[in-house]
C-alpha cells in the first residue's frame, strides 16, 4: 500500500503542476454555485481588490449601480431620504437580470460574484471582486433585497447613520 502525504512542499508543487498545465482559469473559482453565480477563492479576490473602499455613502451608491449597470439595467433608479436623526435611507431599483431566489442572501458573502470572466474598471477602480455588496453591508446598518427575479430586476435598500459613514461635502471632486 502506497501512501502519500501533502505537505506544505507537495501542495506548492502541485499548484505550480496544476497552474503550468491548466492556466490560471482553472484556479480563480472556488465554488459554481450555479445560475451564472461563482464564489471566488481568496486569491483571485485579493488579485481584485478595489482601489478604494467603502469610505462614504456615495461609494457605496455608486457600487450598487455599478451593480445594477453590470446586471444589464437599462434603467435605475435610485431615491434617497435622511430622517432627523441622521439615519440616510436608499434604495436602489433596477431592470437588470435580477438574482435569482436561492442566491437573495448570498450575494452578501465575500467573494461571490456573477463576474468570474474578469474584473470591470472604469474611473471609480476595479469592479468584480466579489466584494461590493459584503463591503457595504459591512460598512452599514443595513443592506437587503427587497425583491429580485431573474428577468425582472432587483431592488435593494440600504440604511446607515451618517455618523457611521459619512457623507461626502463636496459633490464636484472625484
Amino acid at each position: 500500500m502506497f501512501q502519500w502525504t501533502m505537505s506544505s512542499k507537495n501542495s506548492e508543487e502541485l499548484l505550480d503542476f496544476v497552474t503550468n498545465l491548466a492556466g490560471e482559469e482553472v484556479l480563480k473559482v472556488e465554488e459554481d454555485l450555479g445560475s451564472g453565480f461563482y464564489k471566488l477563492n481568496t486569491g483571485e479576490a485579493e488579485r481584485r481588490q478595489a482601489r478604494q473602499d467603502i469610505r462614504s455613502v456615495e461609494d457605496a451608491v455608486v457600487e450598487l449601480v455599478r451593480n445594477s449597470r453590470d446586471a444589464g439595467a437599462t434603467r435605475i433608479f435610485v431615491a434617497t431620504s435622511k430622517d432627523t436623526e441622521g439615519l440616510r435611507r436608499i434604495t436602489v431599483l433596477d431592470d437588470g437580470r435580477g438574482v435569482p431566489h436561492q442566491f437573495h442572501k448570498t450575494i452578501f458573502e465575500p467573494r461571490v460574484t456573477s463576474k468570474v470572466d474578469g474584473v470591470i474598471e472604469d474611473r471609480f477602480g476595479i469592479h468584480g471582486r466579489g466584494m461590493a455588496l459584503y463591503s457595504i453591508r459591512s460598512n452599514t446598518d443595513e443592506l437587503g433585497l427587497l425583491e429580485s427575479e431573474p428577468g425582472r430586476g432587483t431592488a435593494l435598500t440600504m440604511s446607515v447613520a451618517v455618523s457611521r459613514l459619512r457623507e461626502r461635502k463636496d459633490q464636484s471632486t472625484f
